[in-house]
C-alpha cells in the first residue's frame, strides 16, 4: 500500500467470533460410541460436556466422528470465504493440543480436501462468477518457530519483521506471489509445505513444530475503472488468513528432549499469550491487551478484537489420557466465542481518488442547498418567484375591488339626496334649471331606486370578491411562510452535512501532510 492512499472503512458492524468443536477419532479402530461415550463424553447438538467436569459447553457447531473436512468448512468456513472476496479480512485457525487432528483439518488429504485448499478453490469459484469487478490475487505463506518468522516462498528469508502502517494495519514483508487460479495456489502452498518445520514426538510421527499463516490477498476494483485512471482508482483490499497453529504440548506426553523441548516451550509460551488475550478480550477488558506478547498474536490481533470476520476450530481427542487438555481446549473455545469483532469493507482510495470522492460530495451538498436550501437559492427560485408575483397581482387586484366598492357606495348616498361633499356644513348648491313637477318626478325615482339596487348588488359581488382576494393573499402568505420554515430546516441539515465534508477532508489533509513529513 502507498503510504500516501487513504484508507476508507464502510458498512463497520460489531460481529462475534464463530467457534466450532471437532471430536476426532481414536487411533486403533474403536467404535463411535467407544471414542465418545465410553470415556465420559456427552454431546448433544451444540452442546459437549465431561462427566469429570459437570460444565455443558455450547458452540457454533460440534463435529463427531465420522464428519469429513467439507462438513466444517460449509459451516464456519465458507461465508468468511465470501466476505472475503467482497472485500472483509477473514482468518480461521484451528486450535488445539498436539495429534488432535489440526493440521488434518486444515490441509486434509487426497480423499479429504481440508479448510485451505477448499478456501482456494472457493475464492477462485466467487472471483470467476463475478461480472462487476476484476481482481488481483496474492499469496503469501509464513511459519513461526521459535518466535522467528520464515518466509515459506522464499529460502533464506528466516528472520522477518513484524511492521504497522499509518492506517494500523500489522503485516509481515514476506514474499507474495500473483496467481490466476486455484491451481496455481496450490502448487505454491505445496512448496511451501516441504519448507515447513516437522518433528517426530511420542504422540505424533510428523508434528507441527510451527505455526504456519498462509494469507491470501484479494484486491478488486470495479471493472474498466482503470480507463478512467486520471481521476484516481478506488481499490477494495482484504486478506484471508488460514492460520494452523503448533499443538499445546506437554513433554511427559510427547517425550521431548534437547530442540524437541525447546520448540515446545516457545510453542506454549505463544498459545498461553493468545489464551491471555482471549481471556481479556472474552471480559471486556478496554485496557491494554498484550498483542506484542508473542510474534503469533500480534500478527493476528486483527482476528482477535480487530477488523476480520474469525472462525476457530477446536481440535480435542476424546482419550481419557488427555481429558485435562481436551476441557482446557473448550475452556478456550468458550471463551474465544465471547470476543466481538469490529468488521468493515476496506477501500483504498489513491489522493486522486480521495479527492474526487469528497468533491462529488460536496457538490452533492451543494447542489441540494441551491435547490431547497439557503436564502439565494430561496430568493432566486422560480416557484417562489411566481408565488411573490400572484401575491402583489391579487394585492393589487383587491385595491382596485375597493376603490370600485367606495365609488358606488358614494353614488348609493348621493342617489338619496345625502350630501357627498367631504366638508361638514357645506350647503348643496341651488339647481338653476327648474324642477320638473308631477308625473316626471315619479320616473326619476323609479329609475334612482332601480340604479341604487343595481348597484348594490354590484357592490354585494365586489364584496365578496374582495374577501375572496384576501383570503387568497392570506393564505398564499401562509404557503409561503411554510415553505419558508421547510427549506430552512434541509438548509441547516445541508450545512451540517457540508461542514463534517469539509472537516473530513481537512482531516486528510492533515494526515497526509503527517505522512509526508514522515516520510522526509
Amino acid at each position: 500500500m502507498d503510504p500516501m492512499d487513504v484508507v476508507s472503512k464502510l458498512a463497520e458492524k460489531e460481529e462475534g467470533v464463530k467457534v466450532c468443536i471437532r471430536v476426532r477419532p481414536l487411533n486403533g479402530g474403536h467404535s463411535e460410541d467407544d471414542e465418545i461415550t465410553a470415556n465420559g463424553w456427552t454431546t448433544s447438538g451444540d452442546t459437549i460436556s465431561h462427566a469429570s467436569g459437570g460444565v455443558s459447553f455450547n458452540f457454533d457447531n460440534v463435529f463427531t466422528p465420522p464428519c469429513r473436512n467439507q462438513d466444517l468448512y460449509d459451516s464456519i468456513a465458507s461465508s468468511i470465504i465470501k466476505s472475503a472476496v467482497d472485500g472483509f479480512n477473514g482468518v480461521i485457525f484451528a486450535y488445539g493440543q498436539t495429534s488432535s487432528g489440526k493440521t488434518h483439518t486444515m490441509l486434509g488429504n487426497e480423499g479429504d480436501s481440508g479448510i485451505t485448499p477448499l478456501a482456494i478453490q472457493d475464492v477462485f469459484r466467487h472471483v470467476l462468477k463475478s461480472t462487476e469487478r476484476e481482481f488481483l490475487v496474492r499469496v503469501s505463506y509464513i511459519e513461526i518457530y521459535n518466535e522467528v518468522i520464515k518466509d515459506l516462498l522464499c529460502k533464506g528469508q528466516d528472520n522477518l519483521k513484524i511492521h504497522q502502517d499509518f492506517t494500523g494495519r500489522v503485516f509481515v514483508d514476506a514474499r507474495e506471489e500473483v496467481v490466476t487460479c486455484a491451481a496455481d495456489v496450490l502448487a505454491i502452498m505445496n512448496l511451501g509445505e516441504e519448507q515447513r518445520t516437522f518433528g517426530a514426538t511420542n504422540m505424533n510421527e510428523r508434528s507441527s513444530r510451527s505455526h504456519t499463516i498462509f494469507t491470501i490477498h484479494i484486491e478488486s476494483r470495479t471493472r474498466g475503472e482503470h480507463v478512467n485512471a486520471d481521476d484516481g482508482v478506488a481499490v477494495c483490499a482484504s486478506t484471508l488468513s488460514l492460520v494452523d497453529l503448533a499443538g499445546s504440548e506437554r513433554a511427559s506426553h510427547t517425550g521431548a528432549e534437547g530442540v524437541r523441548l525447546k520448540e515446545g516451550g516457545h510453542i506454549n509460551k505463544s498459545l498461553l499469550t493468545l489464551g491471555t488475550v482471549i481471556n481479556k478480550l472474552s471480559e471486556g477488558v478496554t485496557g491494554h491487551i498484550p498483542y506484542r506478547d508473542s510474534k503469533l498474536t500480534r500478527i493476528l490481533q486483527p482476528a482477535l478484537g480487530g477488523n476480520a470476520r474469525t472462525g476457530v476450530i477446536c481440535a480435542i481427542t476424546p482419550a481419557k489420557m488427555h481429558i485435562e487438555e481436551s476441557i482446557s481446549t473448550l475452556k478456550f473455545a468458550s471463551r474465544a466465542k465471547c470476543v466481538q469483532n469490529k468488521t468493515s469493507r476496506i477501500e483504498i482510495l489513491d489522493d486522486r481518488a480521495m479527492l474526487r470522492r469528497c468533491q462529488k460530495e460536496l457538490e452533492h451538498v451543494k447542489q441540494k442547498l441551491e435547490q431547497t436550501g439557503c436564502e439565494s437559492a430561496l430568493e432566486d427560485s422560480q416557484e417562489v418567484q411566481e408565488l411573490r408575483l400572484r401575491m402583489e397581482t391579487e394585492i393589487e387586484k383587491s385595491s382596485e375591488l375597493q376603490e370600485k366598492v367606495d365609488k358606488l357606495s358614494q353614488m348609493i348616498v348621493s342617489h338619496k339626496g345625502e350630501p357627498v361633499s367631504s366638508e361638514p356644513g357645506q350647503k348643496r348648491p341651488r339647481s338653476r334649471r327648474r324642477e320638473t313637477i308631477g308625473c316626471g318626478t315619479n320616473e326619476i325615482g323609479r329609475t334612482s331606486r332601480r340604479e341604487d339596487n343595481s348597484n348594490s348588488e354590484r357592490i354585494g359581488r365586489l364584496t365578496k370578491e374582495v374577501v375572496t382576494v384576501k383570503k387568497e393573499a392570506v393564505d398564499a402568505i401562509k404557503e409561503k411562510e411554510t415553505m419558508r420554515r421547510h427549506m430552512e430546516v434541509q438548509r441547516e441539515a445541508l450545512r451540517h452535512e457540508l461542514e463534517a465534508l469539509e472537516m473530513h477532508a481537512e482531516e486528510l489533509e492533515r494526515t497526509r501532510k503527517r505522512t509526508r513529513d514522515r516520510l522526509r
